[in-house]
């Protein structure tokens, strides 16, 4: 347990659909075993099973321990707006916060009517949680790709809500659909130079 508090560790936390655990998490995932740093990729609840509280009530779980002022915390679509709520209600500042394709982090209409529209609803990130995210002492990057005229800005005004270092990468997409998404490079060499 020491070890975990005197060197950097990643946590990934996925999306909605977990389907960054199948794509690029894997690649996240062997490069921090080839580094050997400690890497930890909890299982929430997906898709119409997907709440805040259910997010929050596991990662606390690893607060003080794997989840330390010295991890690298890697989130994806509303993993990024479960964080950002999560850092808020726990005063949590870990070393850094990637965000790749932050979503459901703003209310948008883009025609669904499934589970998602609720999903959404509750996912949304307070002002107060993004002024502590862009406030505090964590290194916060996003980043992000094209991906339709609604997503895109938002996830533009997130990045600059958060005061994150934002970083576009063209081509990917939402990170999750795209075969290039079974590795991201950037995001591995981002990770390299936090290390």
């Amino acid at each position: 347990m020491l070890q975990l508090n005197m060197m950097k560790n990643i946590i990934l936390l996925h999306s909605l659909n977990a389907d960054t655990v199948d794509l690029w998490g894997q690649d996240v995932k062997q490069k921090a075993e080839e580094l050997g740093i400690d890497f930890l990729m909890p299982s929430f609840p997906t898709r119409a099973e997907s709440r805040y509280e259910k997010f929050d009530a596991i990662l606390k779980t690893y607060l003080g321990k794997e989840l330390n002022k010295n991890t690298i915390v890697v989130c994806h679509s509303i993993g990024c707006a479960y964080f950002s709520r999560f850092m808020f209600e726990h005063k949590f500042e870990p070393f850094a916060f990637i965000g790749v394709a932050p979503g459901g982090t703003h209310h948008y209409d883009d025609g669904r009517h499934d589970y998602i529209v609720d999903v959404r609803k509750q996912s949304i990130v307070p002002d107060e949680a993004k002024r502590f995210v862009k406030n505090s002492n964590t290194k916060v990057f996003v980043i992000r790709s094209g991906e339709g005229e609604i997503k895109t800005p938002i996830q533009a005004l997130f990045s600059h809500e958060c005061g994150a270092e934002d970083i576009y990468l063209d081509g990917y997409g939402h990170f999750s659909s795209n075969p290039k998404t079974t590795e991201i490079p950037e995001l591995i060499e981002l990770i390299k130079k936090l290390l």
